[in-house]
């Protein structure tokens, strides 16, 4: 036993020997050590906006205003009521489903904001497709309107109904983004259409199923992903597609 203690401190003297004269430091160690270690996201997602002006677009809003059409399914903004709402695109995409004919509406604004509401990022018109559906709102593809990251946004969709300009708006909606980084994992997320990175899962499988309705295996996923957030009534709804904004 005596004999196997001299080995043992033996071995570790000659050991430490030989790192201090290596010209490879003990820092050089660990930064290969670290190096071959898995790597950890940049950025962290933002804390969720504040609770008081927590935004509720996904219930939609019923349109009593005595200037609106009566429609079954009121408008709806796609998003879950939940925040935080993420998008990995400096030009995210929004949608909407309006169930109004363009005759009913006399205007439809979308604008983008910061999170405190002081500065407009993006405004502009719009001009609605000639039947009812589910709309996609896109930023244009500018330096200027691109969305940080891990920073939070505020969107508004304002309809008015009759037929002249009022100074209040007859039908908003408005919710929060978030653009947090794209990683590997968030790409198969939103590939796979959960609703993990809402807003990208919920916009690309609504082009890839616009490209292929027939598509059976497109379709059981947007019944899923809408039902999930709450929207499950309206997956049997036309999608329109892109809608064309023009800048203010």
């Amino acid at each position: 036993m005596r004999r196997l203690y001299f080995q043992l401190a033996f071995a570790i003297v000659i050991a430490l020997a030989i790192i201090a004269i290596s010209p490879i430091s003990v820092q050089t160690y660990s930064a290969i050590f670290l190096s071959q270690a898995p790597s950890r996201p940049p950025q962290t997602p933002p804390p969720p906006p504040p609770r008081d002006n927590e935004p509720r677009p996904g219930t939609g809003l019923d349109p009593t205003n005595p200037y609106c059409k009566k429609t079954s399914k009121p408008i709806t903004a796609i998003v879950p009521v939940k925040n935080p709402v993420y998008t990995t695109s400096e030009y995210p995409t929004f949608l909407f489903y309006i169930p109004y004919n363009p005759e009913d509406i006399n205007s439809v604004e979308f604008s983008l904001v910061s999170r405190d509401g002081k500065k407009t990022i993006y405004r502009s018109p719009i001009s609605l497709p000639k039947t009812p559906g589910i709309i996609s709102v896109s930023l244009p593809k500018s330096p200027k309107y691109a969305l940080e990251l891990i920073e939070y946004y505020r969107w508004y969709l304002k309809l008015n109904c009759e037929p002249y300009k009022r100074s209040t708006t007859d039908l908003p909606l408005n919710g929060f983004v978030a653009r947090v980084p794209l990683t590997s994992e968030g790409e198969q997320q939103i590939n796979k259409a959960t609703p993990d990175i809402w807003y990208d899962s919920v916009a690309r499988l609504a082009q890839r199923l616009l490209a292929n309705p027939k598509d059976e295996t497109l379709k059981v996923q947007w019944v899923k992903l809408l039902e999930f957030g709450g929207f499950k009534e309206l997956a049997e709804e036309p999608l329109v597609g892109n809608v064309q904004l023009l800048e203010k």
